[in-house]
Protein backbone atom coordinates (compact mmCIF):
# COMPACT_ATOMS: atom_id res chain seq x y z
CA UNK A 1 0.00 0.00 0.00
CA UNK A 2 1.19 3.37 -1.35
CA UNK A 3 2.10 5.76 2.20
CA UNK A 4 -0.37 8.53 0.69
CA UNK A 5 -3.10 5.86 0.75
CA UNK A 6 -2.41 4.40 3.83
CA UNK A 7 -2.43 8.18 5.14
CA UNK A 8 -6.02 8.44 3.46
CA UNK A 9 -7.69 5.41 5.10
CA UNK A 10 -6.12 5.05 8.90
CA UNK A 11 -4.34 8.48 9.61
CA UNK A 12 -5.98 11.95 11.29
CA UNK A 13 -6.34 15.03 9.06
CA UNK A 14 -3.65 17.53 10.05
CA UNK A 15 -6.21 20.08 11.09
CA UNK A 16 -7.69 17.50 13.54
CA UNK A 17 -4.54 16.49 15.01
CA UNK A 18 -3.81 20.23 15.57
CA UNK A 19 -7.00 21.36 17.15
CA UNK A 20 -6.65 18.06 19.18
CA UNK A 21 -3.37 19.16 20.48
CA UNK A 22 -3.24 22.88 20.67
CA UNK A 23 -4.71 23.20 24.47
CA UNK A 24 -1.78 21.58 25.52
CA UNK A 25 0.94 23.50 23.13
CA UNK A 26 1.80 26.27 25.08
CA UNK A 27 2.47 23.32 28.28
CA UNK A 28 4.64 21.11 25.36
CA UNK A 29 6.77 24.63 24.61
CA UNK A 30 6.98 24.90 28.21
CA UNK A 31 8.81 21.16 28.35
CA UNK A 32 11.16 21.83 25.49
CA UNK A 33 12.39 25.35 27.28
CA UNK A 34 12.75 23.95 30.45
CA UNK A 35 15.17 21.31 29.51
CA UNK A 36 16.84 23.80 26.67
CA UNK A 37 17.22 26.04 29.90
CA UNK A 38 18.54 23.23 32.55
CA UNK A 39 20.67 22.42 29.74
CA UNK A 40 22.38 25.31 29.46
CA UNK A 41 22.64 25.70 33.17
CA UNK A 42 24.90 23.11 33.28
CA UNK A 43 28.44 23.67 33.54
CA UNK A 44 31.13 23.17 30.96
CA UNK A 45 32.74 20.18 33.85
CA UNK A 46 29.81 18.51 33.99
CA UNK A 47 28.72 18.54 30.11
CA UNK A 48 32.88 17.08 29.40
CA UNK A 49 32.24 14.33 32.15
CA UNK A 50 28.95 13.48 29.69
CA UNK A 51 31.47 13.63 26.96
CA UNK A 52 28.73 16.18 25.51
CA UNK A 53 29.50 19.52 23.96
CA UNK A 54 27.46 22.79 23.70
CA UNK A 55 26.33 21.78 20.13
CA UNK A 56 26.05 18.28 20.23
CA UNK A 57 21.96 16.97 20.55
CA UNK A 58 22.75 16.04 24.09
CA UNK A 59 21.42 12.67 25.85
CA UNK A 60 20.96 14.95 29.18
CA UNK A 61 18.74 17.21 27.01
CA UNK A 62 16.22 14.58 26.62
CA UNK A 63 16.25 13.53 30.22
CA UNK A 64 15.34 16.71 31.36
CA UNK A 65 12.70 16.69 28.81
CA UNK A 66 11.60 13.27 30.10
CA UNK A 67 11.35 14.88 33.29
CA UNK A 68 9.77 17.64 32.95
CA UNK A 69 7.08 16.45 30.53
CA UNK A 70 6.26 13.94 33.33
CA UNK A 71 5.86 16.65 36.25
CA UNK A 72 3.64 18.63 33.91
CA UNK A 73 1.38 16.11 32.09
CA UNK A 74 0.62 13.15 35.12
CA UNK A 75 -2.72 13.89 36.72
CA UNK A 76 -4.60 14.88 34.20
CA UNK A 77 -7.30 12.85 33.03
CA UNK A 78 -9.86 15.03 33.44
CA UNK A 79 -8.48 17.28 30.20
CA UNK A 80 -8.42 14.36 28.24
CA UNK A 81 -4.76 13.34 28.76
CA UNK A 82 -3.58 9.59 30.14
CA UNK A 83 -0.14 8.52 30.40
CA UNK A 84 1.06 5.34 28.56
CA UNK A 85 3.46 3.88 30.30
CA UNK A 86 4.24 1.17 27.83
CA UNK A 87 7.40 2.89 25.92
CA UNK A 88 10.88 2.42 26.91
CA UNK A 89 12.83 5.38 28.59
CA UNK A 90 10.24 7.47 27.35
CA UNK A 91 7.01 9.72 29.10
CA UNK A 92 4.12 9.47 26.12
CA UNK A 93 0.48 10.22 26.99
CA UNK A 94 -2.73 10.28 24.91
CA UNK A 95 -4.66 12.95 23.99
CA UNK A 96 -8.66 11.62 24.22
CA UNK A 97 -6.92 8.38 22.96
CA UNK A 98 -6.58 9.69 19.76
CA UNK A 99 -3.05 10.82 19.23
CA UNK A 100 -0.37 9.57 21.50
CA UNK A 101 2.54 12.37 21.89
CA UNK A 102 5.86 11.22 23.12
CA UNK A 103 9.06 14.08 23.32
CA UNK A 104 12.06 13.61 21.31
CA UNK A 105 14.57 16.13 19.01
CA UNK A 106 13.42 15.92 15.34
CA UNK A 107 16.75 15.82 13.28
CA UNK A 108 16.28 17.31 9.54
CA UNK A 109 12.97 16.60 7.71
CA UNK A 110 10.93 16.50 11.22
CA UNK A 111 11.83 13.37 11.49
CA UNK A 112 13.30 11.25 14.37
CA UNK A 113 16.54 9.19 13.73
CA UNK A 114 17.02 5.74 14.08
CA UNK A 115 13.77 4.37 14.33
CA UNK A 116 14.53 0.93 13.56
CA UNK A 117 17.40 0.65 15.82
CA UNK A 118 15.18 -1.96 17.61
CA UNK A 119 12.43 -4.06 16.97
CA UNK A 120 10.03 -1.84 19.42
CA UNK A 121 11.29 1.45 17.58
CA UNK A 122 10.76 -0.37 14.01
CA UNK A 123 7.07 -1.11 15.18
CA UNK A 124 6.09 1.84 16.70
CA UNK A 125 7.18 4.27 14.03
CA UNK A 126 5.79 2.20 11.78
CA UNK A 127 2.19 2.51 13.30
CA UNK A 128 2.36 -1.22 13.96
CA UNK A 129 -0.14 -2.94 16.64
CA UNK A 130 2.02 -3.14 20.25
CA UNK A 131 0.70 -4.99 22.84
CA UNK A 132 -0.19 -2.57 26.37
CA UNK A 133 -0.71 0.78 23.90
CA UNK A 134 -4.33 2.14 21.98
CA UNK A 135 -3.11 1.21 18.70
CA UNK A 136 -5.70 3.11 16.87
CA UNK A 137 -3.83 6.31 18.44
CA UNK A 138 -1.75 8.27 16.16
CA UNK A 139 1.57 8.29 17.03
CA UNK A 140 3.27 11.34 16.78
CA UNK A 141 5.96 13.25 17.86
CA UNK A 142 6.83 16.61 20.12
CA UNK A 143 9.98 17.73 19.30
CA UNK A 144 12.72 20.93 18.88
CA UNK A 145 14.95 21.94 15.89
CA UNK A 146 17.81 23.80 16.72
CA UNK A 147 19.56 26.62 14.64
CA UNK A 148 22.11 26.49 12.43
CA UNK A 149 24.85 27.13 14.71
CA UNK A 150 23.30 24.32 17.18
CA UNK A 151 23.14 26.82 19.95
CA UNK A 152 19.58 27.47 20.45
CA UNK A 153 16.27 26.47 19.91
CA UNK A 154 14.82 27.53 16.24
CA UNK A 155 11.48 25.69 16.82
CA UNK A 156 9.11 23.60 18.43
CA UNK A 157 6.76 20.99 16.75
CA UNK A 158 4.67 18.26 16.30
CA UNK A 159 5.31 15.26 13.13
CA UNK A 160 3.78 12.56 12.00
CA UNK A 161 5.87 9.79 10.68
CA UNK A 162 5.36 6.39 9.07
CA UNK A 163 8.69 4.63 8.87
CA UNK A 164 11.18 6.57 7.93
CA UNK A 165 8.65 9.25 5.92
CA UNK A 166 7.29 12.22 7.22
CA UNK A 167 3.69 12.52 6.74
CA UNK A 168 2.95 15.87 8.25
CA UNK A 169 4.67 18.45 11.03
CA UNK A 170 3.15 21.97 12.47
CA UNK A 171 4.66 24.43 14.62
CA UNK A 172 3.65 24.84 17.75
CA UNK A 173 5.84 27.85 18.34
CA UNK A 174 4.28 31.31 19.87
CA UNK A 175 4.99 34.85 18.85
CA UNK A 176 7.70 34.66 21.26
CA UNK A 177 11.54 33.89 19.92
CA UNK A 178 12.29 30.11 21.44
CA UNK A 179 15.36 31.61 22.24
CA UNK A 180 16.99 30.97 25.54
CA UNK A 181 19.58 32.68 26.90
CA UNK A 182 22.48 30.33 28.18
CA UNK A 183 22.66 31.93 31.93
CA UNK A 184 18.21 31.97 31.91
CA UNK A 185 16.16 30.07 34.52
CA UNK A 186 14.43 27.27 33.87
CA UNK A 187 10.97 27.56 33.76
CA UNK A 188 9.26 25.91 36.71
CA UNK A 189 6.38 23.21 35.59
CA UNK A 190 2.81 23.52 36.84
CA UNK A 191 1.87 21.03 39.54
CA UNK A 192 -0.11 18.27 38.30
CA UNK A 193 -3.58 18.12 39.22
CA UNK A 194 -4.74 15.13 41.11
CA UNK A 195 -6.96 12.57 39.71
CA UNK A 196 -8.02 8.81 40.94
CA UNK A 197 -9.20 7.90 36.93
CA UNK A 198 -7.19 4.73 35.35
CA UNK A 199 -4.77 5.14 33.71
CA UNK A 200 -3.68 3.03 30.39
CA UNK A 201 -0.30 1.22 31.12
CA UNK A 202 1.98 -1.70 30.55
CA UNK A 203 -0.29 -5.03 30.67
CA UNK A 204 -0.10 -6.41 34.07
Amino acid sequence: MAVMDFVAREFLGRDEAKALSEPFWSDMRHVWQSAWSSWHNVGEDERARLLETPTARPGALNAFAQSFAREMFRGRESEGIVECEIIPNVFAFYVHEKILLRFNALGPGYLVRAVEANEFKRRYFKQLPIRGIINSANRMTVGYRVNEAKTDLEEIAISLQYGPDLIYYFSIDDAQSMQLPSGSQAPTPKPPVASNQIRHGRPR
